[in-house]
């Protein structure tokens, strides 16, 4: 006990101002993605982010962080700001986005994911670092659905399970890090951030390197602000409550379309639920019988 104390002591002293425990990342950059309709959530969500992961501004103020938008601009001198004002398509911008980062190596957050808790710079890290040494192209790094991953866990990352090669939602955009590299050679322009995690997810197919998923651990933790379009009102009033503020907003509130947002979710259930294992199901009876 007495030698660790010695040892904080004489570090402290070396290192004036520095963590023993500091984790510095590399070769890495934050590209956040939204549109100027949402431009409520943007204080909520660098309040939080910067609130749960204050190495942002400090010891990690070397990794850049890109935010898309179109002709509002966040102001913020930490925020590196990408607008594109004539947007064709979502892919399209993404695109833009994605070819001014000079990083090997992306993270990708959009502006309704409110950080909910610190940020477990170890564990990043350590997920991170096996991401690279397995040469894998993407690594969701927030939990998942079980339900969506048919692949084995994985010793070579603990804690993470292989996506497997025909899983729906292959290429969600839950928190997660994209090889650039493959990132670009997945989008399409034209397509809308739906097409991206559907038809995106069978163009992955393509891509002979692992795909992973985070089930234990995870090193973030945050709250969806919105879904379909729609605000979340258990959110607003979190955000509120815990420091944040956000505004009247012209958006809709889930909780005044409940019957709606009901049969949105209705249809989505028989869709995957149904649908998709029928057509899966038979495609197999097709091959096995011809």
């Amino acid at each position: 006990m007495y030698k660790k104390i010695l040892l904080l002591l004489v570090c402290s002293y070396i290192f004036p101002g520095k963590s023993v425990a500091q984790v510095e990342f590399n070769n890495l950059t934050i590209l956040v993605n939204s549109h100027d309709k949402y431009s409520d959530l943007w204080d909520p969500f660098y309040h939080f982010l910067f609130q749960n992961w204050p190495s942002l501004k400090t010891y990690n103020k070397h990794v850049p962080i890109l935010f898309i938008s179109n002709s509002k601009k966040y102001n913020d001198p930490r925020v590196t700001p990408v607008m594109i004002e004539s947007e064709t398509s979502w892919s399209d911008t993404f695109l833009e986005a994605v070819n001014r980062v000079k990083t090997d190596y992306i993270m990708i957050l959009l502006e309704d994911y409110i950080f909910s808790q610190p940020v477990n710079e170890e564990r990043l890290q350590e997920l991170f670092l096996k991401m690279q040494e397995t040469g894998a192209a993407y690594l969701q790094i927030s939990y998942s659905d079980v339900g969506y991953t048919s692949g084995e866990w994985t010793p070579k990352i603990p804690g993470t399970r292989f996506v497997g090669k025909h899983d729906q939602f292959r290429t969600a955009l839950q928190a997660c890090i994209w090889r650039k590299e493959d990132l670009k050679w997945i989008l399409k322009k034209g397509e809308g951030i739906w097409d991206f995690e559907i038809a995106g997810s069978t163009r992955s197919e393509g891509i002979q390197k692992p795909f992973f998923r985070t089930f234990e651990n995870s090193p973030i933790a945050y709250l969806n602000a919105s879904q379909e379009g729609y605000l979340n009102a258990g959110v607003m009033r979190w955000i509120r409550e815990n420091g944040g503020s956000i505004e009247a907003t012209k958006l809709p509130v889930n909780e005044d379309h409940k019957i709606r947002l009901a049969f949105k979710q209705l249809i989505s259930n028989v869709y995957w639920k149904i649908y998709k294992p029928f057509i899966s199901f038979m495609r197999q009876l097709v091959k096995k019988l011809f």
